[in-house]
């Protein structure tokens, strides 16, 4: 957990105290986490929320975090923990999978992008520091062609 502090706490700087944050969501039961290693260190993790409110709604999951340290950027760490994400989605039998990203943010646009998630909205003062996000999802598998997803679906915030 200690990793996932210091991570958060270097490439989330802009975005508040996500050092503090995310790991109270590792411990929090909600959130389930995959760590990338190389040579038995961590290099990069990505945590899945899942809304515990499912009943028979739609099973809607969030992309709370994914991050790679960044001496490890760009050899294809973010691309295997996205594969990793989707198929444990898949596996959970999750709808619709949702993330939050800073409108400024493109190389983690672009990758989202890649992996099949589309943009719907805009949410304005979203961070903690006061910068917008671009909501993103990305429709599953097991999410029936014949349903839409209800106007008033609980989204993890």
């Amino acid at each position: 957990m200690a990793f996932i502090a210091a991570l958060s706490g270097e490439v989330f700087y802009r975005y508040g105290p996500y050092e503090e944050l995310l790991p109270q969501w590792f411990l929090s039961g909600f959130a389930r986490t995959l760590v990338a290693e190389l040579d038995d260190r961590p290099i990069g993790y990505v945590m899945l929320g899942m809304n515990k409110k499912w009943g028979n709604s739609v099973k809607i999951a969030e992309l709370l975090a994914i991050a790679v340290d960044p001496h490890h950027c760009r050899c294809g760490v973010g691309e295997q923990l996205m594969r990793e994400l989707i198929e444990m989605a898949e596996t959970l039998k999750v709808e619709i999978l949702i993330l939050h990203t800073g409108v400024r943010n493109l190389h983690a646009q672009k990758l989202f992008r890649k992996h099949g998630f589309s943009p719907v909205g805009i949410k304005d003062s979203f961070y903690q520091e006061g910068q917008r996000a671009l909501m993103m999802e990305k429709k599953m598998s097991h999410f029936p062609t014949s349903r839409s997803v209800p106007d008033d679906a609980q989204y993890l915030q």
